[in-house]
């Protein structure tokens, strides 16, 4: 395997000088990509850009009113927080997850002492990043 690749890139030695000092550089030329540029020259109509800021938007709202509920239960909105911001989506629910936190905090007196350790650590990070401070003790 390792001899197939070496067949097929070709190391072309360059001479490089500096400070007065030469040294050899060796360059790869690596064979052209079976993707080719399909990727590059991908263009898409006005209708189709619409369509999907379209669906964008609908999905977000859909989004925000499945974290709007899980407010109600405080064992889920942490979860669901965390999951929005692991998929790197939470920039676009930021109002919402402040106040999902802020709420959070507000009925951190009662957090139910048996909750599991998961949850406990999910909902102190949550907080302290976003610069909630939470005593370590009381969690």
């Amino acid at each position: 395997m390792s001899s197939e690749i070496s067949s097929m890139l070709s190391l072309t030695p360059v001479t490089v000088a500096e400070s007065e000092e030469e040294f050899t550089r060796h360059v790869v030329n690596y064979p052209p990509d079976v993707w080719g540029d399909h990727f590059f020259n991908c263009t898409l109509n006005n209708e189709t850009t619409q369509a999907m800021k379209k669906e964008v938007e609908m999905l977000k709202e859909q989004v925000r009113e499945e974290l709007l509920a899980t407010l109600v239960d405080p064992l889920q909105c942490p979860i669901y927080i965390n999951t929005l911001e692991l998929l790197g989506v939470a920039y676009h629910f930021n109002n919402e997850v402040e106040d999902a936190l802020q709420c959070i905090y507000k009925n951190h007196h009662s957090w139910d002492k048996e909750d599991s350790l998961y949850l406990t650590s999910l909902r102190f990070r949550l907080l302290r990043q976003r610069g909630i401070y939470i005593s370590c003790g009381i969690c």
